[in-house]
């Protein structure tokens, strides 16, 4: 290990952010500081949920606890976890489960479809691909139409249409998925956070038995 590498595996703090590069040892020291904290009774291994950005990140993650004797560690993606914890709290609430909407271009193109039909703004399908990543970014930072317009013009953001525009696309695209009854990821993982902060009891739901992320045991 590194210098760096070390202290971080060794800090007694809770809370830690370890910005490095693809490749330079994140995942090792993850596991290393994972091990050490269970070895020395600071965690309990059934009280810990470790998220990835990815399944094939999750599935290393996975690889590596295993290998490092950390039988009892839940490890999946920030969206499956997600998943699990809204589901969970609908369905204590008597709602019905969430449904995906795996495919934004689709919903994209629809929407696309419906304002030239409407002759509300004339869009190219060559910016369909840009209308798509814009709608990504705006959801991820958790602003509606309205806030979406501020923003893109006091930082003068390079978006696929005019500011005001935009943020009328951005509203339809959410109220198409609503009027379906479906989520995307992004939204996904803004109604989880809704969930934690409305009922933060619920974080439970996380780290315990009915938790259906992967073990840490890796696929044969």
């Amino acid at each position: 290990l590194t210098p760096e590498q070390r202290e971080a595996v060794m800090s007694p703090d809770r809370r830690l952010l370890i910005r490095a590069t693809a490749g330079s040892g994140k995942t090792h020291v993850l596991t290393l500081r994972l091990q050490r904290r269970i070895a020395a009774g600071e965690l309990d291994p059934d009280q810990v949920l470790v998220m990835t950005f990815t399944r094939k990140a999750g599935d290393e993650l996975r690889r590596r606890l295993f290998r490092a004797s950390i039988r009892d560690v839940r490890a999946g993606t920030f969206h499956r976890a997600a998943l699990t914890l809204v589901n969970e709290f609908r369905r204590d609430n008597d709602l019905s489960p969430v449904v995906l909407e795996t495919s934004r271009r689709k919903l994209v193109a629809a929407l696309v479809d419906q304002l030239r039909e409407g002759g509300d703004a004339h869009v190219e399908d060559w910016q369909i691909p840009r209308l798509e990543l814009e709608i990504g970014w705006a959801l991820s930072q958790g602003l509606n139409g309205a806030q979406y317009a501020k923003v893109a013009r006091r930082s003068r953001r390079d978006a696929p249409l005019a500011p005001a525009l935009f943020a009328d696309v951005l509203d339809r695209y959410v109220g198409l998925l609503r009027s379906r009854g479906v989520l995307d990821f992004d939204l996904l993982l803004a109604e989880a956070i809704t969930v934690l902060r409305e009922d933060p009891a619920s974080s439970h739901r996380f780290v315990t038995a009915r938790v259906p992320c992967s073990s840490t045991r890796p696929r044969t």
